[in-house]
């Protein structure tokens, strides 16, 4: 390694002071007279270029061809930096001729070496001037055209052989295509000397180059092999990254080595080793930088490096997605990427030299040898120095070297570290023995081996014996000691002792198929007592990869558990509060007394024995829709999403009413709602201190009087004289007075529905118009009012009103309307309810005629008919809040079982076909309501 190393250097330093001069070129002619052949000459200076031209040789010796035609360019420059002879610049991506003229070219020799890098296509010709010999080709590369289609670059840097025995007077011409290149001229000046000192510079770069490619390609594998045996040194993977990087680099940006890979010119092995040479320009540094951080473990400096390195990955994207004429613009920057990388790595060296850090010193070399390189490739870059190599890969060939070396001496160290450790390792482990054994004499927790055939080993903490309560521990059964204490079933103590029986002495493979089996809650019964414990299963294996014991902790939280108990009801409590304190006591109350009604309605079709057991189930559903409904407008959550869990079983057992079912399973879930409601009515008149319904007045009920009113009013036809009749008639009145309320007291709930309803769909809130003056509502017209109430107002929240963005288009305000109007009519009193919305869905209800006995001409009445239907919906979707086809047949059950009835009254056909607007009517008997104005005048000021 180290000899390979010097070899490098050497070959650097060769390279670095090879015997070079410059050639006095001048007005596109150089003179050779006092020229030394034991140097090679750089042809710098001012050259001719005819642009869009490739002279002939009949054209160079034609009378009227002079050198002065062409333009005056200085090489090395790109075509970007010539102008014409109007002062204009050219356009780089041309094509062209340039011309320089020899005088006195007489070597002591007739073998003449010529070296042109381009990076591009050209060919090179000599033309003796004075003698009429054919014009001779000295190098061709890639293939010259006058348009970039025909055109093909080649990425090489041959040497051509030119016998210079004639006049001593040339031409030396360049047909040169610079499509592929951002400069488009030569960029590097040409080198001309003896053969033997061109050809021999050039071989020393090919097997330098070589060589290091090779030395490359083995420590990229050599650190990656590294890596794999030991994935946790992450600095041989930086290394590694750090090699392919380099070796991508140096196959992109050697001649010498593309020449002998690919002879033959080809535009995708051009386009590939651009991106190669500056891709990976920007990861070099950033890897070096990583690689210094990972070996003297300087942590602070992670982002910084990591933002380093994501430049680097940028630039290297960059390369890789742009064309090969686009990217070599940025080689400046991309240099300058790499010289900020290194100035980082050469800080971290420095920082390591100071603080006497092992391997400082390789590093330190190689970063200078790097930094100086890359600083004389941006000379070149930026045209302050003239050479045709880049010297940035052998540096960082240097660099990775000197890594090498410090990754060498780093892992001897660590050998040496490992042979000083390994010699007091028996007593280390004898200490640790100890340690653990201590451990598990003080540990507050149960832990335990478990050996074949699960029993208990020897090995246990002493407060294992606390936890389970017992005497003996080794060798005792895991079934004795444990299990036969739980409340586990025999089945699954069954598994459990399978599973043991399957892991023990087994391949470790077994343990992670046989884990779910192992429980990891367990709950002991000690003196009677409940004691909570959570276990935790790990298998211990030997050296044959074979599953030796499991170790078993168990964990003792009966407190804790206690506490969380503790804690979650103190936490429901306060969500119960807060949902609460946002309803008003009134309301409150009225909710509960209707869910009351609901809940002992359900729980006698529950109890009751009933043949029709479809009926007792849809009536179930339809209470338990209903009560979940008027929660979520209240905003009881908790109470609307335990009543969803019992509407979704109801649902269950309609979809399947073969199935068998059991109503003590539905009788436990509803208990336990009736247990919540129990809950919130206790902190609603305990903790909030809310009493009653608010009203005065009345000592008794609004049912009672209400029961009382209709026993009177029996009795009114036996009254015969009028005394009595008028005695009568004054104490039904003052009854009645107590039992009905005005609708302007009771219509105000039908707002703050509304506002629910809209707030639980996402809906903007609608105007609510009300037309209900003159009249009087019964309690159990309220009652019945509040349950269809909800149905109704969904579905014109929910089905009816468009959305605000679909109002707009058609023209309507935002917000929608719903109109409520009363009226009394022969029927009794009837209430309308209609909103502004699109209306019925005519298409949709005529397309599902046919399921429902209707022929598909059916009149519009009889469509309408239809949304009282079971399980018919005009909802897209189902969802938690409605789609379920159950609403509008709930509204016609509830009023029918009072004797009323709904109804859906057709308006007139709108534009719409598919859609026609309605409105729903409810008709309530006269027993559950009263004309305000046939109350007398001396008791209005009681009603109102």
């Amino acid at each position: 390694m180290k000899l390979l190393y010097l070899y490098m250097q050497l070959n650097f330093l060769l390279i670095l002071l090879a015997p070079r001069a410059t050639a006095m070129v001048q007005g596109g002619t150089v003179d050779f007279a006092s020229m030394h052949w034991e140097e090679a000459h750089a042809l710098s200076g001012e050259w001719r270029f005819f642009p869009r031209e490739f002279l002939s040789e009949d054209r160079l010796r034609s009378p009227d061809f002079s050198l002065e035609q062409g333009l005056l360019v200085k090489v090395p420059a790109g075509v970007d930096a010539y102008v014409d002879a109007s002062g204009k610049n050219l356009d780089p991506q041309t094509w062209g001729t340039f011309v320089l003229e020899f005088k006195n070219l007489r070597p002591p020799f007739q073998n003449l070496g010529l070296n042109v890098r381009g990076d591009t296509a050209y060919r090179v010709f000599a033309l003796d001037v004075e003698r009429s010999v054919p014009m001779e080709m000295l190098l061709s590369v890639g293939k010259v055209g006058t348009s970039p289609d025909d055109s093909i670059p080649q990425v090489a840097s041959p040497v051509g052989l030119w016998r210079a025995d004639g006049s001593g007077h040339y031409y030396l011409v360049i047909h040169l295509s610079g499509f592929h290149y951002p400069w488009g001229g030569l960029w590097t000046s040409p080198q001309l000397g003896s053969y033997e000192l061109i050809s021999r510079r050039h071989r020393i770069l090919f097997l330098s180059e070589a060589l290091a490619v090779g030395a490359i390609f083995a420590m990229m594998m050599y650190h990656f092999g590294l890596f794999l045996h030991r994935n946790e040194d992450k600095a041989s993977l930086v290394l590694s990254v750090f090699s392919a990087s380099i070796l991508f680099r140096m196959l992109g940006s050697s001649p010498t080595i593309m020449n002998v890979l690919f002879p033959e010119p080809s535009l995708l092995i051009f386009e590939t080793v651009r991106k190669f040479e500056y891709g990976f320009l920007g990861i070099l540094g950033a890897c070096g930088a990583l690689f210094a951080m990972a070996t003297f473990h300087l942590r602070k400096l992670r982002l910084l490096l990591q933002c380093e390195a994501m430049i680097g990955v940028a630039s290297l994207i960059f390369c890789l997605v742009t064309p090969a004429t686009f990217y070599p613009r940025f080689l400046i920057p991309l240099n300058a990427i790499l010289l900020v990388q290194t100035s980082t790595y050469l800080g971290i060296v420095a920082w390591a030299l100071l603080n006497k850090a092992k391997g400082s010193g390789y590093l330190a070399v190689g970063g200078l040898i790097m930094a100086c390189t890359v600083v004389y490739d941006v000379f070149i870059g930026t045209g302050l120095h003239d050479s045709p190599i880049f010297l940035a890969p052998f540096g960082i060939v240097c660099l990775l070297f000197s890594n090498s070396q410090v990754i060498a001496d780093l892992f001897a160290s660590s050998f040496r570290t490992a042979q000083r450790l390994s010699r007091t390792l028996q007593e280390e482990v004898e200490r640790k023995t100890r340690n653990i054994r201590t451990m598990l004499d003080h540990i507050p927790q149960g832990v335990m081996g478990i050996v074949s055939p699960g029993v208990a080993d020897h090995e246990y903490s002493r407060h294992l014996k606390v936890i389970l309560g017992a005497d003996q521990v080794a060798g005792v059964s895991l079934n004795e000691l444990l299990l036969d204490h739980s409340l586990l079933t025999a089945d699954d103590k069954s598994r459990i002792t399978a599973a043991l029986d399957s892991i023990l002495n087994e391949d470790l493979i077994n343990f992670e198929f046989n884990a779910v089996q192992l429980v990891t809650e367990l709950v002991l019964m000690i003196e009677n007592k409940p004691k909570y414990l959570q276990l935790d299963w790990a298998p211990i294996v030997n050296n044959q990869g074979l599953v030796e014991k499991l170790q078993l902790t168990l964990h003792d939280y009966t407190r804790m558990k206690a506490v969380e108990e503790q804690n979650e009801k103190q936490k429901n409590l306060l969500v119960y509060i807060q949902e609460l304190l946002l309803v008003s006591g009134p309301t409150f109350q009225i909710f509960a007394e209707a869910t009351d009604n609901l809940l002992n309605d359900n729980r006698r079709l529950m109890t009751s024995p009933s043949s029709n057991t479809s009926a007792v189930v849809k009536a179930l559903y339809i209470n338990m829709h209903t009560l979940k409904g008027s929660a979520r407008t209240l905003g009881l959550n908790q109470i609307s999403a335990m009543a969803h869990e019992m509407e979704q079983d109801y649902i269950r057992i309609m979809k399947n009413p073969a199935q068998p079912w059991q109503a003590s399973e539905l009788l436990d879930a509803h208990d336990k709602l009736v247990a919540l409601v129990a809950q919130y009515r206790d902190i609603h008149r305990s903790i909030l201190g809310r009493e009653g319904i608010g009203q005065s007045g009345a000592t008794l009920g609004r049912e009672v009087l209400e029961k009382l009113a209709n026993l009177l009013h029996a009795f009114e036809p036996l009254a015969t004289q009028l005394n009595r009749m008028a005695t009568l008639k004054e104490l039904l009145t003052i009854i009645e007075t107590h039992i009905f309320q005005d609708v302007a007291l009771f219509f105000p709930e039908v707002r703050g529905a509304v506002r629910g309803i809209a707030r639980d769909l996402k809906r903007l809130e609608p105007h609510v118009a009300i037309e209900a003056e003159g009249f009087l509502f019964s309690q159990a017209a309220e009652n019945l009012l509040r349950k269809i109430m909800v149905h109704i107002l969904r579905n014109a929240l929910d089905h009816g009103i468009e959305t605000p963005e679909e109002r707009l288009r058609q023209g309507k305000p935002a917000h929608g309307t719903l109109t409520i109007a009363c009226a009394e009519d022969p029927k009794g009193l009837r209430i309308s309810f209609h909103d502004d919305g699109r209306g019925l869905p005519l298409g949709l209800l005529r397309s599902r005629a046919s399921l429902y006995g209707l022929p598909v001409n059916a009149r519009d009445e009889e469509l309408a008919e239809l949304v009282f239907q079971s399980g018919l919906s005009t909802a897209a979707t189902v969802t938690e809040i409605s789609g379920r086809g159950m609403g509008m047949e709930a509204i016609r059950l509830y009023l029918r079982e009072a004797g009323g009835d709904a109804t859906l009254e057709l308006l007139s056909p709108g534009k719409d076909p598919n859609f026609r607007a309605f409105r729903l009517v409810v008709h309530l008997p006269s027993t559950y309501y009263r004309r305000l104005d046939a109350v007398p005048s001396s008791l209005t000021a009681l009603v109102s």
